[in-house]
């Protein structure tokens, strides 16, 4: 039946998802410390300040796609760095 069906195929997406984590799991993140990853994550703040600021000055509607587009690359930057340091994240 067509509920069965559709039970498999979310079983074999959940698989899938597994498949993806355990690869991300193994990934080498050692270009995280790099100068190329810390200048890009430079500009990302800047480019932020900038929105901010046009933010408060410009009335537009289409602000929420840029703020959601830099909370994205803000929170790949945070999964990343946990994943390369660990508990030393948290360490001064």
């Amino acid at each position: 039946s067509a509920s069965n069906i559709l039970g498999v195929i979310r079983l074999m997406r959940l698989v899938r998802v597994f498949k993806v984590i355990a690869f991300m799991l193994d990934w080498d993140l050692s270009w995280t410390e790099g100068a190329g990853f810390q200048s890009f994550i430079g500009g990302v703040i800047a480019v932020n300040a900038l929105l901010m600021g046009c933010e408060t000055d410009i009335d537009w509607g289409g602000w929420l796609v840029f703020e959601n587009f830099l909370l994205c690359i803000y929170v790949f930057e945070l999964v990343v760095r946990l994943k390369r340091l660990g508990r030393e994240f948290f360490s001064c």
